[in-house]
């Protein structure tokens, strides 16, 4: 169940972070987007946000990006990044009745060490990423890519498609120091949670 939960919890964070635009606008300013574009910060933003949405599993139909015209393999690989996102939304329902019937049983047996595990397995998740993405992020970038996608669409050439000048590699970094963060959040909840009903409950295989 541990792992479960410690899943769960960077799945969430992960669409947090994705379909909550608070890093973008943001940093809009400070990414200078408008001399790269020639666009404001409104109809930047708005193209951001359009396939954000396109990314979502309750959207319907193709892509279209208001002030972009996408090239044949610039709409192939948001489609692979709408698979990907739509496998990460399907996941956290179907994984949260899971946890909620797990977490049911284990209150039903005066059990706590799930929290102490959920939070040791998420800071281990937290520190590897956290190092191999902070300390050489673009190469921890291109190997996320290479992983994730079977072709090289991702590498789009900005004069045939400049679409892919709104997502500066810089907004992906603090996209991922945003997720560390809120899983940092949740872990010392998890922490705090653990040490108020340890002593409140009875059994604790952990300190056996």
């Amino acid at each position: 169940m541990a792992f479960l939960l410690s899943t769960l919890i960077i799945d969430a964070a992960v669409l947090f972070v994705t379909f909550v635009p608070l890093i973008y606008k943001a940093n809009i300013d400070g990414f200078a987007l408008n001399r790269v574009t020639g666009l404001s910060n409104d109809q930047i933003v708005t193209a951001f946000t359009t396939i954000c949405q396109y990314l979502s599993i309750f959207h319907h139909g193709p892509l279209q990006v208001p002030y972009f015209t996408l090239s044949k393999h610039a709409l192939i690989h948001f489609a692979d990044v709408r698979k990907v996102m739509i496998v990460l939304q399907l996941y956290l329902p179907i994984g949260a009745v899971l946890a909620f019937f797990l977490i049911k049983k284990a209150i039903k047996e005066r059990e706590v060490s799930y929290l102490k595990l959920t939070a040791i397995i998420s800071a281990l998740i937290l520190i590897f990423f956290g190092f191999v993405g902070l300390s050489d992020f673009s190469s921890a970038f291109t190997m996320m890519h290479q992983l994730l996608f079977h072709n090289n669409y991702w590498l789009m050439d900005p004069l045939v498609d400049p679409v892919i000048n709104i997502f500066p590699e810089e907004f992906f970094k603090l996209c991922l120091i945003a997720i560390l963060i809120i899983i940092i959040v949740i872990n010392a909840l998890l922490v705090a949670l653990y040490a108020y009903f340890k002593p409140r409950l009875i059994k604790d295989p952990l300190d056996k």
